[in-house]
């Protein structure tokens, strides 16, 4: 991606507008609130299993509502790590970046 023209000290791959800064700021509060609804199922169900000594595997269908949920959370996880780019205001290649794509990707 190329500099947008008219912003100010931006030397990045793609400097983030205020528009775009706060569709990022709406789509990382929504990958939050994911990433705790997500945690706090997999916490009661290990809490469940654990206190009432049942198998947390019984059937096929709890493997794949597992694996499922696994996949929100890497889905919850690579979304909330927006907030450097908000925070930076830009966006620029690296090992951070690949680290968030192949996050996003690996779940489609």
């Amino acid at each position: 991606m190329s500099s947008q023209s008219g912003e100010t000290n931006c030397n990045a791959e793609h400097c983030i507008t205020r528009q775009e800064r706060n569709g990022l700021i709406v789509v990382t509060t929504s990958g939050f609130l994911s990433l705790v609804a997500v945690l706090y199922i997999f916490s009661r169900l290990l809490y469940h299993a654990i206190h009432t000594n049942h198998k947390l595997i019984r059937k096929p269908m709890d493997l794949y509502t597992l694996s499922l949920f696994t996949g929100g959370l890497i889905q919850a996880l690579s979304v909330v790590l927006e907030v450097k780019w908000i925070n930076d205001g830009e966006v620029h290649g690296g090992s951070f970046c690949r680290t968030q794509g192949g996050a996003i990707f690996s779940n489609l």
